[in-house]
């Protein structure tokens, strides 16, 4: 992602009842979140959503990068 900084982001709605399928892709630039106190902040902001990661030592932003998308484009599918 440093050589090429572009990504997309997927998040899909499943359901056994596939006429309520839907999906939502994003794709844009990325950058890297270098600020320490950033990065710091969207670290608790995971942890506090995801308890799994409160044991898990992702302090060091070089080893364990926070990554911005900035939206250019969207699009979005739904069954129904």
């Amino acid at each position: 992602m440093r050589r090429r900084p572009r990504a997309a982001l997927v998040v899909d709605d499943w359901d056994e009842d596939w006429t309520r399928l839907a999906w939502v892709m994003v794709r844009g630039a990325v950058t890297f979140v270098d600020d320490a106190a950033a990065h710091a902040a969207a670290l608790a902001l995971l942890r506090a959503r995801y308890s799994q990661y409160r044991a898990m030592a992702l302090d060091d932003p070089v080893e364990h990068p926070i990554i911005r998308l900035s939206p250019e484009r969207v699009n979005f599918w739904r069954a129904a």
